[in-house]
């Protein structure tokens, strides 16, 4: 039976531009993290920047698979190094009042020092318009051509800043 632990919960009573959680444990052999964020932009959604142990350097590569609820619209893209892994979207000041996006990230075998890190990144940016754009769902497979285990995870705002009760849960799982 899988263990789940919280490493850490932080939810924001003011608003901040970036989501740090370092000294990352490595007793555990995946993570997961969970974020519901909104964002002050005045915008639909704010693709934010999700990288690993403070590296930026052109080392992450993605495959990304969304639409934005058009009705008969799906994309799908690939992008090779890059400086941070994309999908980590908030909803902007624009969508319903107290709206906020959701995404789910996977990180197997994080602490593992033999193979490059891998997330898995489910986002949903929801929206009570009908009009076109105005919603996203994106599913994104990214890379992080790195050996090195994660012992720190970084969120910051692309723009604007996340708005209070914006949460961020980091758990550490053993037995999945």
């Amino acid at each position: 039976m899988a263990a789940w632990n919280i490493i850490d919960h932080t939810e924001l009573t003011g608003t901040a531009t970036t989501y740090t959680k370092s000294s990352i444990p490595s007793s555990y052999e995946h993570l997961y993290f969970l974020v519901s964020a909104r964002n002050n932009t005045s915008s639909i959604d704010i693709n934010n920047t999700f990288y690993f142990n403070n590296s930026t350097a052109a080392d992450y590569s993605y495959t990304t698979l969304f639409t934005q609820l058009t009705g008969t619209t799906i994309s799908a893209g690939v992008s090779n190094a890059q400086s941070h892994i994309i999908g980590v979207y908030s909803a902007g000041s624009t969508v319903f009042n107290d709206t906020f996006a959701v995404t789910e990230i996977w990180i197997p075998n994080y602490s593992n020092t033999s193979n490059w890190k891998q997330a898995v990144i489910k986002n949903v940016v929801p929206n009570d318009s009908t009009s076109d754009y105005n919603r996203r769902v994106m599913n994104v497979a990214g890379l992080w051509q790195s050996t090195a285990a994660i012992n720190r995870i970084d969120l910051v705002a692309s723009s604007g800043s996340f708005m209070a009760e914006s949460t961020f849960t980091l758990y550490g799982i053993n037995g999945a």
